[in-house]
């Protein structure tokens, strides 16, 4: 099994730090099959989770992701409206 393919198993944790660690390897990697996953946990329940989603969002250079990032400015906590924010800057 690849890396890549370890991280984005760990995305489906109930382990927060485990999910957040695998987002932060996702980052790195930035590779392109990461994103549905990544896309799929961005409704997360947790606020460091969506925030960490939305900062992996500002990491990937790929328009799709520019709706999500949308939606998270709408999010109920500051902190990812504002890392939001600053992905799309780099978008």
């Amino acid at each position: 099994m690849k890396a890549i393919e370890l991280y984005i198993a760990d995305l489906k944790s109930t382990v927060h730090e485990k999910r957040k660690r695998a987002i932060n390897a996702l980052i790195t990697l930035k590779e392109k099959e990461s994103l549905k996953p990544l896309l799929v946990i961005a409704g997360d329940r947790n606020v460091e989770i969506r925030y960490m989603v939305a900062r992996a969002f500002g990491a990937f250079d790929d328009k799709i992701l520019i709706d999500p990032l949308l939606k998270f400015l709408k999010d109920d906590s500051a902190k990812v409206r504002y890392r939001a924010a600053m992905s799309l800057m780099s978008h």
